[in-house]
């Protein structure tokens, strides 16, 4: 498997119906192309992952699920855009990652919180007065993000308290019918978002 891929693996399991995954490509890690960026099913790590010609989108840990298209992206400008968040959603998710699983996560804790802001600040900038990140469509880096930031939420429940663009993006998509449907269901999970070696993140709320 490409490296990493299973850090957020334990915690959830297939939605309901859905079907073992056969993957065409790779979802959340630098150097994808958009364009490339799909799977057939459902993956083993936590990131977003959308089923080719069924249009059915997906979280791998089965949190969030609605039909859309595999978006990447239409315009120049719109490719471009997804291209450089994506890298940078990974590195983000990585940083909480990193400080999760590390023995000495109540030391580092501190640390991670005060640069936060600084890490949100640099994506409600990138985000400004759009309504998706790319631009006004939605593409598979808004259901990465909204998964990030989640996460983020969840260990820090006021950090998104200064930046309204992206509270606001976080109730857009949340707001979406499939997604609001799915998060008031019984199959929905807010916890666990690691496997059961983090220090954080591990057991269910």
């Amino acid at each position: 498997m490409v490296g990493g891929w299973w850090v957020w693996g334990e915690g959830g399991s297939l939605p309901q119906g859905a079907q073992s995954p056969k993957p065409c490509g790779w979802i959340g890690f630098g150097g994808t192309s958009p364009a490339l960026c799909c799977c057939t099913g459902l993956g083993s790590g936590r990131v977003w992952v959308a089923g080719l010609g069924s249009g059915q989108v997906w979280s791998s840990r089965g949190r969030f699920g609605l039909t859309s298209p595999c978006a990447g992206g239409e315009t120049e400008e719109e490719i471009q855009r997804v291209d450089m968040l994506e890298n940078q959603i990974m590195d983000f998710r990585m940083s909480l990652v990193m400080v999760c699983y590390n023995p000495d996560f109540e030391k580092l804790k501190p640390g991670y919180l005060e640069q936060l802001p600084g890490k949100l600040k640099l994506f409600s900038n990138f985000l400004g007065d759009r309504k998706w990140f790319a631009g006004e469509k939605l593409t598979f880096v808004d259901f990465l993000m909204f998964d990030v930031l989640d996460q983020n939420r969840i260990f820090e429940p006021k950090c998104l308290e200064p930046f309204k663009n992206l509270k606001d993006f976080m109730d857009r998509f949340g707001a979406l019918e499939k997604v609001a449907a799915y998060m008031k269901s019984s199959r929905f999970q807010k916890m666990p978002i690691n496997n059961k070696m983090a220090k954080w993140g591990n057991k269910k709320l």
